[in-house]
């Protein structure tokens, strides 16, 4: 039987790789593409405890950044100054915040879980708008395609709303398979 730690690894190291296959089940557009990234995000919040969701994203993101082309649009250092970077980061608090809403806050789990799906999403858009407004107007110059960028985010609000459902849809099925491995009970959100 494995040990904690090593079904904690190996949970992190599997929503890290759904991740990464998120960014290749894309629409190309630009700057922003639309993705299936926030939804394994949005899963990994919802089924995971906060360290192991954290520990996915951020995984995620170190695999990025060391250079292997997991990132919508490629990867490697110099993607901290792509305008998409700040959703990235937002991943892993997003992550987070799911994950410590799904186990900490008070009620039913289902509400809990859709509460921590909304937030998640506030915070993926928080911090991607953020990243956006850095890059395009302070470090490019290009406010009126900050602004251009950011009204046709909304489009992409419907979109995101229906991944946050089928999160909330997903979520319990997902927590009992992964309960039932017969490597023994993984510690998931409750």
């Amino acid at each position: 039987m494995a040990s904690p730690r090593t079904r904690d690894l190996v949970i992190i190291g599997l929503f890290a790789a759904l991740t990464a296959v998120g960014a290749f089940l894309r629409v190309p557009l630009e700057p922003v593409p639309f993705t299936l990234q926030p939804l394994v995000v949005f899963l990994a919040g919802a089924v995971l405890r906060p360290r192991l969701a954290l520990g996915s994203q951020l995984t995620y993101l170190a695999i990025g950044l060391v250079g292997l082309p997991v990132f919508a649009n490629g990867g490697g250092p110099a993607y901290v100054l792509h305008p998409t970077f700040g959703f990235l980061v937002g991943f892993s608090a997003a992550a987070w915040v799911i994950a410590a809403v799904v186990r900490w806050a008070p009620g039913g789990v289902w509400g809990r879980t859709l509460v921590g799906l909304l937030l998640g999403l506030g915070v993926v858009y928080l911090c991607g708008i953020a990243g956006l407004y850095l890059n395009l107007a302070l470090f490019q110059g290009k406010i009126e395609v900050f602004r251009t960028v950011v009204w046709s985010l909304g489009g992409y609000l419907g979109f995101d709303l229906v991944k946050v459902g089928l999160a909330l849809v997903l979520a319990a099925p997902l927590r009992q398979a992964l309960a039932d491995l017969p490597a023994g009970r993984v510690e998931l959100a409750r």
